[in-house]
């Protein structure tokens, strides 16, 4: 019988929460399709601190800012309908987002 090591488990115990937090993150964002506009941004608002999360919690540190998570963890939002603040005080410190609708264009 093998048994496995505690590095073993911490990793497959993180490689459980990366796929949680993908899945979780994709069904957000393909969840907002018919959604209405503050639906929509609650979900974008959602993924990025999930998305943020899931950076610190593999990399030890939380992302500098949303084009980081764009680029390395997959977050798509339609940045001509949503801006989003994202405040950073510190790498170790949990950044402050917030998601508005920007103002329709006539």
């Amino acid at each position: 019988m093998k048994r496995f090591r505690a590095s073993e488990f911490a990793t497959w115990i993180g490689l459980t929460v990366l796929g949680i937090c993908i899945f979780a993150v994709f069904y957000a964002l393909g969840a907002t399709t018919g959604r209405s506009a503050e639906d929509q941004r609650a979900y974008v608002k959602q993924a990025v601190e999930q998305a943020a999360v899931q950076c610190y919690a593999l990399e030890g540190a939380y992302p500098p800012d949303v084009a980081y998570l764009v680029d390395h963890y997959g977050v798509k939002y339609d940045d001509k309908q949503f801006f989003i603040h994202y405040r950073v005080y510190g790498s170790n410190i949990r950044p402050e987002i917030e998601v508005f609708l920007n103002a329709e264009e006539e």
